[in-house]
């Protein structure tokens, strides 16, 4: 078996990797880590989160849907 590896860092070439897909004969593995083509506002917004998490800076999603639902409930009242 022989192995072609394209590296594909340009958005414009995207469409290429989708076209080669469609072939029966081509597998196409993704082998770069998502995570270092994010850019550093991304990355800055992510460990945000992470520090948010690990501070204890959460809303369930229970809570969550209960103030949406009481939302919802205000807006019909009116």
């Amino acid at each position: 078996m022989k192995q072609l590896v394209i590296n594909i860092n340009d958005n414009k070439l995207s469409f290429f990797l989708e076209l080669i897909k469609n072939f029966d004969f081509i597998t196409v593995e993704d082998t770069a880590d998502w995570y270092l083509s994010l850019s550093d506002k991304q990355k800055q917004s992510i460990e945000r989160g992470l520090d948010d998490v690990k501070n204890g800076n959460v809303i369930s999603h229970s809570e969550v849907m209960q103030s949406v639902k009481a939302k919802i409930q205000s807006l019909k009242d009116r």
